[in-house]
């Protein structure tokens, strides 16, 4: 499988860089760059986390969680995440996950790889800037 996703990036065009089980991904949207990690597992399940470049602030989390909440509640193809705790805490990401059957053919693959990436991308590219201007601002243009 993991052949298959590097294929698809290099067809593509997309800067990668491959750390063994993560492939990450530097993306550029309208108006930021983030980093996007692929991750596969022994369960045939593909996983894109794309991830905030900056920290929450934890003195904002209720007011970021509620942006969130009020998104995730928009789609259906993946949700936006903040770690409240750990190593990792202040960190927003949007995860789309799905599973990737052995059986589908080369066409098929690609399709599903194209849609899991980039509706990934197509949401943090869409919504990022909301998260962010909820962590800097109590509303008003940034």
């Amino acid at each position: 499988m993991k052949e298959q996703i590097t294929k698809f990036l290099e067809k593509n065009n997309w800067r990668y860089t491959d750390f063994g089980e993560i492939i990450r991904i530097d993306a550029e949207g309208d108006t930021l760059s983030w980093n996007t990690l692929i991750k596969t597992d022994d369960d045939n399940r593909i996983t894109c986390i794309s991830m905030l470049p900056a920290k929450i602030s934890e003195s904002r989390f209720d007011v970021v969680l509620k942006v969130m909440n009020n998104i995730n509640s928009a789609i259906w193809f993946g949700n936006f995440e903040l770690i409240t705790e750990g190593p990792a805490i202040g960190q927003a990401r949007f995860r789309t996950s799905s599973l990737f059957l052995e059986t589908l053919d080369e066409q098929q693959a690609e399709q599903l790889l194209s849609a899991v990436i980039m509706l990934n991308e197509t949401a943090m590219n869409n919504f990022a800037q909301e998260i962010i201007k909820a962590n800097f601002t109590d509303g008003e243009e940034i």
